[in-house]
């Protein structure tokens, strides 16, 4: 994919934040939203731009955001976005699940 097709899921997550932001007004003050993306060489380029790269065994790039609600005045809401490749969904939530599994299986054996 391109880096413009790429960036459409960065302005969707941000469309969504503005909907929910503006639904629930008040009982939001931070939320959190994730982007499953094709990651090549020149959408990482884009994305080291803004984004800080966290430690996965994909690609995983995170930055927090202002969402501007209203313009006068100005009212917004921070938000987090993650935009991360398909190795780093998989791969992570395997690692997160091996490690939770051992410690069960320790806390067990230990009893």
């Amino acid at each position: 994919m391109s880096v413009e097709n790429n960036s459409i899921v960065e302005i969707q997550l941000e469309k969504r934040a503005r909907k929910l932001l503006q639904h629930y007004k008040d009982k939001i003050q931070q939320i959190w939203f994730y982007g499953i993306v094709e990651i090549d060489e020149e959408y990482e380029l884009h994305l080291a731009s803004d984004y800080h790269k966290l430690y996965s065994t994909g690609k995983v790039y995170y930055r927090d955001k202002e969402i501007v609600l209203q313009a006068n005045p100005k009212v917004s809401v921070p938000i987090g976005l993650f935009i991360m490749d398909f190795d780093a969904v998989v791969n992570d939530a395997d690692a997160r699940n091996s490690t939770f599994l051992n410690i069960i299986r320790n806390k067990i054996s230990t009893t």
